[in-house]
């Protein structure tokens, strides 16, 4: 596994894909602080695309919750507008 090339190849697909906005709000707004991407009980619909994208990519356990915060990090740094 190679997590930065990983991360750059699910961001490829959310770029390209036609709910690209939904997908930058859930990262945006991410889970519940109680529940994580990990255990998040009920995630918008979207989710269980991305969700598919990164176990797919092998990432599972911790590796499975600190890709989706790569995933967040990359997508804040690109589309949160500052304060």
């Amino acid at each position: 596994m190679e997590p930065e090339k990983d991360c750059e190849i699910i961001l490829e697909k959310i770029e390209k894909h036609p709910e690209k906005n939904e997908f930058i709000q859930l990262y945006l707004k991410g889970p519940p602080d109680n529940e994580g991407f990990t255990w998040w009980n009920e995630p918008p619909e979207v989710f269980t695309i991305v969700r598919g994208w990164v176990l797919d990519a092998g990432y599972d356990s911790s590796g499975y919750g600190i890709m989706h915060r790569m995933i967040q990090k990359k997508i804040k740094e690109k589309y949160e507008t500052p304060d």
